[in-house]
């Protein structure tokens, strides 16, 4: 079944509802930079991407021979690599032997040509892997900065010739692997699965899932908020209202106990429980 369906949702939420994450073994874990900020959903000609989230800006910074990660692959990388950091206690992520294995790890169909999954995840491990982030907080009282990189090595084969005596290993930075630890909340993968081709809800889902571990009264985001915090730009407000409350009720198929509102002024958040409680 098709995973851009409304009944592939149904069947998911049905399989949530009815096992926990705890027993499918389908907790994963969403570092600081998906809960409260976003990639880009789309290919930029830029290789920069700034966003702002109150007082914090971050930016993302790549060569401009390489370019931007973006869409849902990277992603994927992100999410794959905070949940084996969190689960191995270690930052050196094994990332199997070729890119069509890391593709099976990520749960996707390897397929090739310009247009297969394989060129995709390529393209976006590199993008990804070539990338700075920088956090600044900029207040009336303080200014600072951190720089942040996902790895501090990676390296993959492409061609899977003499592949018994390699192993594709990405060594996450210390700040990065530091921030996971600090940071890093509990999602579904099987939501994360599901939402795979849909950016903008994966980024919903990491949202909500974090805010609602220290939300106890509604607290209203305004519209402009969200659009700062998104991986995305609309020059009219009401097609990016539009788009967001459409990927919000795909989420709250796979997530109905996440209570919120969409008001004139923005999203009316409700105290819920975890999506992945704590044990």
């Amino acid at each position: 079944m098709k995973k851009r369906t409304t009944s592939y949702l149904i069947d998911v939420a049905l399989d949530i509802e009815k096992y926990s994450a705890y027993d499918k073994g389908t907790i994963g874990y969403a570092p600081r930079i998906m809960t409260s900020m976003a990639l880009p959903m789309r290919e930029s000609l830029s290789n920069e991407f700034i966003k702002i989230n109150g007082h914090y800006k971050m930016s993302i910074i790549s060569p401009s021979e390489i370019g931007l990660p973006y869409g849902g692959l990277p992603r994927q990388l992100i999410l794959f690599l905070t949940t084996q950091a969190i689960l191995t206690q270690s930052n050196e992520i094994y990332c199997g032997k070729t890119i069509s294995e890391l593709a099976k790890l990520l749960g996707k169909h390897s397929s090739g040509g310009a247009n297969g999954s394989i060129t995709a995840l390529k393209n976006q491990f590199r993008r990804l892997f070539s990338s700075t982030i920088q956090w600044i907080k900029d207040t009336e009282g303080e200014w600072s900065i951190d720089t942040m990189n996902i790895s501090s090595s990676a390296s993959m084969l492409w061609d899977p010739v003499n592949k018994n005596d390699w192993e594709g290993i990405v060594t996450l930075s210390d700040t990065f692997y530091k921030d996971i630890i600090d940071h890093a909340r509990p999602v579904d993968l099987r939501v994360i699965d599901a939402l795979s081709h849909y950016p903008m809800a994966i980024d919903i889902y990491c949202f909500l899932t974090s805010r609602y571990f220290n939300l106890y009264k509604p607290v209203l985001i305004p519209w402009l908020d969200l659009v700062d915090q998104s991986g995305c730009s609309y020059q009219k407000l009401s097609n990016f209202r539009k788009s967001y409350i459409k990927a919000a009720s795909m989420v709250k198929v796979l997530y109905p106990e996440a209570k919120f509102q969409f008001k004139d002024k923005g999203m009316l958040l409700f105290y819920s429980s975890c999506h992945v409680p704590s044990k």
